[in-house]
C-alpha cells in the first residue's frame, strides 16, 4: 500500500533520540526548561481565559499581518493572552513542559523576550 504524502513526510522526518544524522545531543548537559532572571523586575499577570473566542478555522481565515498599529495601549489582560499563546506551559509530564507552540522532543529552541511600550497598568 502506497503512503500518502503526509504519512511519507512523517516517516522521513521523524525525530528519534540518538539517531540524528548531522549531530548528536548531549542529553546529560541539556539546559534548564525555563530560564530564570531573579534580578529582573517582574509584573504578575493573571492566567488568561481560554474559553470562547473564535474557532481555529475562523482565526486562521481572518489572520493578517499588520504593519500599522493603532494608538491605543495594550491592556495587561491582552498582554497576558498574547504571551500565553506564544509560550505558555499547558502541561507537565515529569521534567518535560509542554507548551502552546509545538517542538520536537519538547526541546523548545525558541525563547520569548518582552519589551513593552504603552501597556496599561
Amino acid at each position: 500500500m502506497a503512503l500518502g504524502v503526509g504519512d511519507a513526510f512523517q516517516r522521513e522526518t521523524v525525530y528519534v533520540r540518538g539517531e540524528m544524522d548531522a549531530h548528536s545531543l548531549d542529553w546529560a548537559a541539556k539546559p534548564e526548561a525555563v530560564k530564570r532572571y531573579p534580578q529582573a523586575p517582574q509584573i504578575a499577570l493573571r492566567t488568561p481565559s481560554t474559553k470562547g473566542g473564535a474557532s481555529l478555522w475562523t482565526a486562521l481565515r481572518q489572520r493578517r499581518s499588520v504593519r500599522r498599529f493603532g494608538g491605543s495601549p495594550v491592556t495587561k489582560a491582552e498582554l497576558s493572552r498574547l504571551l500565553w499563546a506564544a509560550q505558555a506551559v499547558t502541561r507537565r509530564h515529569g521534567e518535560y513542559l509542554f507548551r502552546t507552540a509545538p517542538s520536537a522532543g519538547a526541546l523548545y529552541p525558541v525563547e520569548t523576550y518582552l519589551t513593552t511600550h504603552r501597556v496599561t497598568g
